[in-house]
């Protein structure tokens, strides 16, 4: 059966792991920057929101505590 759009995107690869050994915190504010910005200028569809927001929410996390929300 073949998934449509919504379903598509809302499917996301295991992040665990990566961000700690292939990104540098700064890579990684910048991400949650480029994000949040996207976000809040109408780039994802209402669907996406979800998919997108545990994605954020997963890069946060690696961020040093300070960093947070695309801070420094």
């Amino acid at each position: 059966m073949k998934k449509s759009k919504s379903q598509e995107s809302s499917e996301i690869p295991e992040f665990t792991g990566i961000a700690q050994s292939q990104f540098t915190p700064a890579e990684l504010t910048v991400i949650a920057q480029i994000i949040d910005v996207a976000t809040r200028k109408g780039i994802f569809n209402a669907q996406d929101l979800t998919a997108v927001a545990t994605v954020y929410n997963k890069v946060v996390s690696y961020l040093p505590k300070g960093d947070k929300d695309g801070q420094k």
